[in-house]
């Protein structure tokens, strides 16, 4: 379970092909890669041994969504592409899903976040210079490209859902100079850290969470907190890493403008 998935899996592979040809289907309603699988699609070619699995395949979408028209319309056509699997799509509290299962009956759930109108025209500017901006990319083992966010919209995603945990004092003391690191954007210390290391401590941790529940609910949030912070922190760095190699490139005039139109201090 704490090796899934990654895109050496062939079901999330198809699942990316199936969204990919959702994507270039479509002018209206177009949908982006977000969160982890956006990690792995930039640094597989690279550091394929790196890769930190997920069972979330995250997809945003430039337009309001309301569940009438992502079950009709999105889901459907991403569906109609994977029926071996037996999707089966629901609304859940804060997303919308797609759930399909590999032959272990691990689940793959790709998700689209649930915005209210009030919180869609918030986040409308941000949506769109997502998916304005969004680059490309090869599946790999498939002759598919995906429509992904740049590697700097993933940096400044991580960096805000930080300064959140920051606010509500969930970022472990431990952590703290990672956070100090990303906050201040001093990159070269983070492509210093052994990821190979990094990666085998956060799949021992994400197969131990289900421990923490013996101990409490409030052990249990605390070491839920830690992997969260932990796996942003190696996602950063790794993206940094890739950077300062020279195998993708991150644009620090764009971060900034980036940060700007989220009014955070560059």
């Amino acid at each position: 379970m704490e090796n899934k998935f990654t895109l050496d899996d062939t079901i999330l592979r198809e699942s990316l092909e199936a969204v990919g040809k959702y994507q270039q289907s479509k002018q209206k309603n177009q949908f982006v890669i977000v969160g982890g699988i956006a990690n792995q699609l930039y640094s597989y070619t690279s550091f394929p041994g790196l890769i930190r699995p997920t069972t979330d395949l995250d997809i945003d979408s430039d337009k309001y969504i309301n569940y009438a028209t992502f079950r009709d319309v999105v889901a459907r056509e991403i569906c109609d592409s994977l029926k071996s699997y037996k999707p089966a799509i629901s609304d859940q509290h804060h997303i919308f899903q797609i759930e399909i299962k590999d032959e272990d009956e691990v689940p793959l759930l790709i998700h689209s976040y649930k915005f209210s109108q009030n919180g869609y025209e918030k986040n409308k500017k941000s949506l769109e210079r997502q998916v304005s901006n969004a680059n490309f990319v090869k599946v790999p083992k498939s002759d598919c490209k995906v429509l992904v966010v740049r590697p700097e919209e993933i940096l400044y995603s991580k960096l805000d859902r930080l300064k959140k945990l920051e606010k509500g004092g969930k970022i472990p003391e431990e952590l703290k100079k990672l956070y100090d690191v990303t906050k201040n954007r001093d990159w070269i210390s983070f492509a210093d850290e052994d990821l190979k290391q990094w990666l085998s401590s956060l799949k021992i941790e994400k197969l131990m969470l289900p421990t923490c529940y013996d101990r409490g609910e409030k052990e249990f949030k605390k070491a839920l907190d830690h992997y969260r912070v932990s796996k942003d922190f190696y996602d950063v760095s790794l993206l940094i890493t890739l950077a300062l190699q020279g195998r993708i490139n991150i644009v620090e005039d764009y971060y900034d403008e980036i940060l700007r139109s989220e009014s955070i201090e560059v």
